[in-house]
């Protein structure tokens, strides 16, 4: 920042007549004479003044605000949730379509309600549901940036886990494109499916090796009684 913009100076007229300056630091800087000789400027600037201008102009010099970041775009749950659903009914390894639960709004094209009714999923429901190739349910539950689940919605998540599906929480990033936020959000999904299924081959391997392991105790028994037998 110049000396010219640290202070806020106006000045006029012609070399005869004075020249008026104020300034909004003068609590704190020292005044000096003016280029007429008779008037006051503030010392801070008196020299850009001099150096910058020409007696009988007008100026107003201004202190400089910064530049601020440009606020990011805002959008909101439902047409970022679209999008989504776009991309992921485009694969071939799920099914998924749109949940409404608790009450729906009938709006006629004005915007006014005309009536409501209940969507049938209990409160708390993801919004949207389907089916990943395997069998694995699947809940995906959108939230805007400044959303947050509630314990209903926690509650069904809590379920939904219990009963071996797939419940994944979307939320958008206020700092990335609509883009990067559909693609982040495709990712999660496809995270979430891939942690599913790493899961059910680890239980898999288990039951097997408890498999043969009863297998193996159930041959020795089977040993021993022949042995007892004879």
């Amino acid at each position: 920042m110049t000396v010219a913009q640290q202070c806020t100076a106006i000045y006029h007229g012609p070399p005869d007549d004075p020249w008026t300056s104020r300034c909004e630091k003068a609590a704190t800087h020292r005044l000096d004479r003016g280029p007429d000789g008779v008037s006051f400027l503030c010392a801070s600037h008196a020299r850009a003044l001099r150096d910058m201008h020409e007696p009988g102009q007008l100026r107003k010099l201004r202190v400089a605000k910064p530049k601020t970041a440009p606020k990011p775009e805002r959008v909101d749950e439902i047409p970022f949730m679209r999008h989504v659903i776009e991309a992921l009914g485009a694969r071939a390894d799920m099914r998924i379509h749109r949940q409404n639960c608790g009450k729906v709004v009938v709006r006629d094209r004005a915007g006014n309600v005309r009536s409501s009714f209940d969507a049938g999923p209990p409160n708390g429901a993801a919004d949207v549901s389907g089916i990943v190739r395997g069998g694995y349910r699947l809940e995906i539950e959108f939230k805007s940036a400044d959303g947050a689940p509630s314990d209903a919605q926690r509650a069904w998540q809590r379920m939904i886990e219990s009963f071996g599906g797939i419940y994944v929480l979307v939320d958008y990033v206020p700092t990335l494109s609509l883009e990067a936020n559909v693609a982040r959000a495709v990712e999660l999904v496809e995270a979430a499916v891939a942690r599913r299924m790493a899961k059910e081959e680890k239980d898999g391997d288990t039951l097997a090796s408890l498999r043969n392991v009863i297998d193996s105790k159930n041959a020795l028994i089977a040993k021993l009684i022949d042995r007892t037998i004879r």
